[in-house]
């Protein structure tokens, strides 16, 4: 019927680097593995970002990252608003939430 034709060159235009890696938690049972992640996390020798690529329990960290953000950015009908929200104008916060509420932009885009 039709034929895919496999070209290198078109396909990952001349970039073909590869990460490899055995993972940290070569020899250990996810329990304890996802427990030293956590241990690590928690005495900020690694980043929120770093737990959950290497968790292997988020697919994609970046969005996960934006879902959170957007998660803590009150809206008026929200019963603890923040600070910026206490008197009442979440407006600025609702603006960001809009810029980063796409899938083109990282919680840390500006």
């Amino acid at each position: 019927m039709f034929t895919d034709r496999y070209d290198a060159s078109t396909i990952f235009r001349g970039d073909y680097r590869n990460f490899v890696t055995f993972g940290g938690g070569l020899g250990l049972d996810q329990q304890q593995f996802l427990l030293m992640l956590a241990s690590m996390k928690n005495m900020e020798g690694m980043a929120r970002r770093t737990f959950m690529a290497k968790s292997g329990l988020v697919d994609n960290p970046l969005r996960e990252e934006r879902d959170i953000a957007l998660e803590q950015i009150p809206t008026p009908s929200s019963p603890s608003p923040s600070q910026a929200g206490e008197s009442g104008n979440v407006d600025p916060l609702q603006k960001i939430a809009a810029r980063i509420d796409d899938d083109k932009a990282t919680v840390r885009a500006r």
